[in-house]
């Protein structure tokens, strides 16, 4: 499978406005049918955010200045689909996350890496097509979680 996101970006971080990313998603069905006829497939997902506010307000790093931070993630998951058309989406493995901040004087970079959880709506749209929305975090100090839609085809 090959697919595009497209995603909410949220540092669970105080004072770090959500951002919009995207990305690519990589991944293997397995052709045996697992609980109730689902299927299984190891998933990597390479996404990028776009440049975000940093609230100065309530960031406790911005001292009042106005910031930027963004974020490349990668995640690497085992999903499960349940069968019909209309299917919920589970999802368990790992993300690695490289936060980068920049306030004017100051930058800072933090690579993190962690177990990792989601779960979603999908439609098949044939034999060769899924669309999804899913939410999906890991459970590290950079608190990423990422609302996203999936586009992705099977073949």
């Amino acid at each position: 499978m090959i697919g595009a996101k497209a995603a909410k970006v949220q540092n669970g971080s105080d004072g770090f406005k959500d951002g919009n990313g995207t990305g690519l998603i990589l991944g293997y069905e397995f052709a045996r049918p697992v609980g109730y006829d689902g299927s299984v497939s190891i998933e990597v997902e390479l996404l990028k955010s776009g440049n975000a506010a940093v609230d100065p307000a309530s960031s406790f790093l911005s001292g009042g200045a106005v910031g930027e931070w963004d974020a490349d993630i990668t995640n690497v998951f085992f999903a499960y689909r349940s069968p019909g058309t209309v299917y919920f989406k589970g999802k368990l493995g790992f993300q690695r996350s490289q936060v980068q901040l920049k306030i004017p004087g100051f930058s800072s970079e933090s690579d993190d890496a962690s177990m990792a959880w989601g779960a979603g709506l999908g439609l098949r749209l044939g034999e060769w097509g899924l669309i999804e929305a899913e939410y999906s975090t890991g459970t590290a100090t950079n608190d990423i979680g990422l609302i996203s839609v999936n586009a992705v085809a099977t073949f």
